[in-house]
């Protein structure tokens, strides 16, 4: 069980979980919480919440709040879904985590890949690890080595589309996007389509599903974070940190 001291560092701390998550990745920073001239959106994971406890195996539901002084608000159907993300992790112990270091907000990063798929239509058809329309980032992952040239065939393939690479699923042009701008997204893909413990869901609510209980440990940790970036001239990241435990 989470001691009451521990939920409040955490609290304080949670962070520093997001940055040892994404450690591997390259960042943008979309906008500043301190001095940027436009306010970060306020983002709130309203289910489950802070002191939730589940079981393996669960299915949670999940429900977030959005609102920005520059692009509306999520209660008025002002925010679009597929531009907010819940991101969860997996944490067989809190122990591998370094609590004490003092952050905030303003150090959380989006990669830039994932900022660019979250303004595009990629989630309409892609999800992380369950296929849809397309093949998921796993399957992705799974079938193409991670090295630049992959990065730049998939990036072609964004562009300008493909067919039968997928069975008889096509995959229609991206020409708003840059072949560097598109490598960028397949770098995210590659990335996360790996991460065997991490899943993405786009959308201000849904479901998703705890994994079975793995051999050797009694309990363990989801770490959510859902984050949205505005549409502001000077773009910026609103996100909220909870950890639910498992038992």
């Amino acid at each position: 069980m989470i001691s009451h001291s521990m939920k409040s560092e955490i609290s304080k701390n949670s962070f520093l979980v997001i940055s040892l998550i994404f450690l591997q990745f390259t960042f943008i920073t979309p906008g500043n919480h301190s001095d940027n001239k436009t306010s970060a959106p306020i983002v709130n994971i309203v289910q489950p919440g802070q002191e939730s406890i589940v079981k393996w195996g669960d299915q949670v539901r999940y429900r977030i709040t959005v609102s920005d002084i520059h692009d509306g608000d999520s209660r008025f159907g002002e925010i679009k879904p597929l531009e907010v993300l819940l991101e969860t992790s997996f944490v067989s112990d809190l122990s591998d985590i370094n609590i004490t270091r003092i952050t905030d907000s303003s150090h959380f990063r989006v990669h830039e890949g994932l900022y660019l798929m979250k303004k595009s239509t990629c989630f309409g058809c892609h999800s992380d690890k369950t296929m849809l329309v397309g093949p998921s980032f796993s399957d992705i992952s799974e079938k193409y080595p991670h090295n630049s040239e992959t990065l730049h065939t998939l990036a072609m393939r964004i562009v300008n589309g493909s067919s039968g690479k997928w069975g008889e699923i096509d995959m229609p042009p991206h020409y708003d996007l840059s072949v560097k701008e598109a490598e960028k997204i397949s770098e995210y893909i590659l990335e996360q389509g790996g991460r065997k413990n991490s899943w993405v869901y786009p959308g201000l609510e849904g479901v998703f599903r705890i994994i079975e209980k793995p051999a050797g440990i009694s309990t363990g940790y989801y770490v959510l974070n859902a984050s949205y970036v505005n549409d502001a001239p000077d773009p910026a990241v609103g996100l909220h940190t909870i950890l639910i435990e498992i038992r």
